[in-house]
């Protein structure tokens, strides 16, 4: 029975929507409305899409850096290797390399010209898995053998000391003493090695500002590190399979050190675009429920206009929950049309922007990563717009029901 009612207020509910009625003024509304739902909802799907896009190429940049997994200490600064479980990490299915490094703040000099650095040393083979050489726009990479040692410089650094490749000056690398410190000379209480730089990359992360990259031995000497390690990076053959490799490797190594995947590495970036992502989601969402408000004046008018019928309604002994099913069907029907429709023209807009780039940065747009506006559809994004949508329609299909019920 309840089937029955249904299929019939939501016929009449159609017939209402597209009937022919007294008052164009009627018609014209439930048009505006229809039209105010579309274009709200392309604005989500587009505004999303662009989040998306924004945030894979982010974290396509960080991940050509960031290793799978990074391994440090819960607490303190470095730890001795000898009793890391080195093997045990190596031989859990997935795991294709596990790298020790040692990395530091250090202060450089470069021809009179001064700043402090994250100086990070790393074994030959570390390039193997880590993407950093398809970043170098100069030079070539090679960290040295022997007493002969190169370095991998970010494009940052290397303005702000203005490298000349072609010239082979040195830079000077100052560390303060583990041991035998001598406060009374400030010259004594350092160590101080030099390297040539071999080449410099880009990769469009705070690493360009931060980082050169080293032979292991030369940091070891630098800071005096014998047999200790101030991490332990971890690549993985699939990256699917992080998740369940940091497991295995947290049940092994305890509460004694710290285990982070990538987005753990850059756990304040995500965070801040993912609020980002949300507060526009929130702002966007408020700007489509003021557009609802012509829905609930159209269902106003549409309910004067029908007074008689209701009457009739109310003769037959219709029950009152039928009668406002027809009117809710109504709002539904103009939200889900506008918001088919919207969705439908955001993702064919985002998905043209994604295939031909037409919106670009504008005329500064060779100083960014890409000279134009990154998007990412997902699909997961239209049902939530599409869910939005349909929830504050029926919220806001609560008021004239109100209405209704006065007039009765």
């Amino acid at each position: 029975m309840k089937s029955n009612n249904f299929k019939i207020s939501f016929f009449i509910a159609w017939r209402y929507l597209f009937s022919k009625k007294k008052h164009n003024l009627i018609n014209i509304i439930a048009l505006l409305s229809t039209v105010g739902v579309c274009v709200c909802s392309a604005a989500l799907v587009i505004v999303l899409s662009v989040f998306n896009g924004m945030e894979q190429l982010i974290v396509n940049n960080l991940n050509s850096i960031n290793p799978d997994i990074q391994i440090e200490l819960s607490e303190g600064k470095s730890f001795i290797t000898d009793s890391f479980p080195l093997k045990q990490i190596i031989q859990i299915e997935g795991v294709a390399s596990c790298q020790k490094v040692i990395s530091d703040a250090v202060l450089v000099s470069y021809e009179e010209k001064q700043t402090l650095v994250k100086l990070k040393g790393v074994s030959e083979s570390y390039f193997n898995y880590n993407h950093l050489s398809k970043r170098i726009i100069d030079g070539k990479l090679q960290l040295g053998t022997g007493t002969y040692h190169f370095g991998l410089v970010g494009v940052g650094i290397a303005s702000i000391l203005q490298i000349n490749l072609n010239s082979y000056s040195p830079i000077h690398f100052y560390y303060p003493k583990r041991t035998k410190k001598n406060l009374a000379s400030a010259t004594n209480s350092f160590n101080e090695k030099s390297l040539i730089v071999s080449s410099v990359f880009a990769s469009n992360t705070q690493y360009d500002e931060d980082f050169i990259f080293c032979k292991l031995s030369f940091a070891e000497t630098l800071m005096e590190y014998q047999n200790e390690a101030t991490a332990m990076e971890v690549f993985i053959k699939d990256k699917d399979h992080t998740d369940q490799v940091c497991k295995k490797i947290k049940s092994i190594l305890g509460q004694t050190y710290s285990v982070k995947d990538r987005y753990q590495q850059e756990e304040l970036t995500y965070k801040t675009m993912k609020s980002e992502k949300l507060m526009i989601f929130v702002i966007l969402s408020f700007i489509l429920l003021i557009a609802t408000f012509n829905i609930i004046g159209s269902i106003g008018m549409l309910m004067v206009e029908k007074r008689e019928d209701l009457t009739i309604f109310n003769s037959f002994g219709t029950p009152s929950y039928m009668i406002k099913q027809i009117f809710i069907m109504v709002s539904f029907l103009i939200s889900f049309f506008g918001g088919i429709i919207g969705i439908v023209l955001g993702a064919v807009i985002s998905f043209v922007q994604e295939t031909f780039h037409l919106v670009s940065f504008g005329n500064d747009a060779t100083n960014f990563i890409i000279n134009y506006y990154p998007v990412a559809v997902h699909f997961n994004d239209l049902l939530l717009v599409f869910g939005i949508i349909l929830l504050i329609t029926f919220f806001s299909s609560r008021v004239p029901m109100r209405l209704l019920n006065t007039q009765k």
